[in-house]
């Protein structure tokens, strides 16, 4: 069974975050343990970490719940097309007044299919704006982590 595509993007941000975390605490133990005075090394190390960081913080942001669209008052639902089917938008509003504007709208075929849409097309944005996030996550951790072994490298080289 294929995994809806905003679960694989938490999952995806999950490994991030642990990946990162795991790499940030090996470079602060070693660090703290290995060097006690400053060494070619520690410019590497603190760009990894900062890289780790950036990662993990863009990747904890692609998983953060965002709400564009507000809350609608029952008045709200009434006058204006508005989607009954997110919770963020009516869990406010009392069970009655829920059910009615739900009687409303499946009453007419072409108002319950159009709120089927709208909640489509915010599903849609939701999960591009994770994976932006994502995409971007995975950029800063890639190239930190290049510069980080490069700026390694020269610091062998310099060092003998």
């Amino acid at each position: 069974m294929a995994q809806p595509c905003v679960l694989r993007g938490d999952r995806r941000a999950n490994i991030l975050i642990g990946t990162c975390t795991l790499i940030i605490s090996v470079t602060f133990s070693v660090f703290l343990h290995r060097f006690t005075a400053p060494s070619v090394y520690l410019i590497p190390g603190i760009i990894l970490i900062i890289t780790c960081t950036a990662t993990m913080i863009l990747a904890m942001i692609s998983t953060r719940p965002f709400n564009a669209r507000g809350f609608y008052t029952m008045e709200d639902i009434l006058t204006q097309p508005k989607s009954l089917l997110f919770f963020e938008d009516y869990y406010k509003i009392k069970l009655d007044e829920y059910e009615a504007a739900m009687d409303k709208l499946t009453a007419n075929e072409i108002e319950l299919k159009h709120a089927l849409v709208r909640d489509l097309h915010g599903l849609g944005v939701s999960v591009a704006r994770k994976y932006k996030f994502l995409r971007i996550s995975y950029d800063v951790l890639m190239f930190g982590v290049i510069l980080s072994v490069l700026t390694l490298f020269s610091a062998m080289i310099w060092k003998f």
